[in-house]
């Protein structure tokens, strides 16, 4: 009866973990994206980029 009750735990803790990484990477990407438009950013006044 037990292991009954760990099968409806088990998806809601990988949904869990998968929100939460998702989460993460998408805060991930944007912090790069920013420091990449900032490393970039007085070259786009030449015409080079």
């Amino acid at each position: 009866m037990n292991k009954k009750k760990n099968y409806g735990l088990i998806p809601l803790l990988l949904a869990v973990f998968l929100a939460i990484g998702s989460v993460v990477y998408i805060i991930w990407r944007g912090v790069s994206n920013r420091a990449y438009y900032e490393k970039w950013k007085d070259y786009d006044d030449t015409g080079l980029c």
